[in-house]
């Protein structure tokens, strides 16, 4: 996650924002080659996902009204959370119940684009920075 989103959960919480690992960069290479050959697209391409994904029509993460855990309805069971942030294929791990009960520190409008995907590469909702999100199932 980014520093200054670090800073502010710390100055709003009092605490320090501990519930993500962030994985390697050889891990994170590892990673996303496996979501690649399992979707069958260069996955590090965030515009070549949002060309293949359904854009969700009846939610956008930069509404108000926005509740995470909806994304999650046609899901199995998951208990963590990858997501990938954009341009540095920087991958970092949540625990489900964190990523849901944390996700406006760790999503924020205009400056993220992020992959969020489980870690059996079964889904990815592709966030974008205007709160669109792009829905691709294997």
């Amino acid at each position: 996650m980014d520093r200054f989103k670090l800073e502010i959960f710390k100055k709003e919480s009092e605490k320090d924002f501990t519930f993500y690992k962030t994985l390697s960069m050889e891990e994170s290479s590892s990673f996303l080659n496996e979501l690649s050959v399992q979707f069958h697209v260069q996955c590090e391409n965030f515009n070549i996902l949002q060309n293949i994904g359904e854009p969700r029509e009846d939610m956008n993460a930069a509404s108000d009204e926005f509740q995470v855990e909806r994304l999650f309805t046609k899901t199995n069971h998951l208990d963590e959370i990858a997501v990938v942030w954009n341009f540095e294929n920087r991958i970092d791990v949540f625990s489900y119940d964190d990523f849901c009960k944390y996700f406006s520190y760790i999503w924020y409008p205009v400056v993220d684009d992020i992959l969020v995907t489980d870690m059996k590469y079964d889904f990815i909702f592709f966030i974008r920075h205007d709160g669109i999100i792009f829905d691709i199932y294997r």
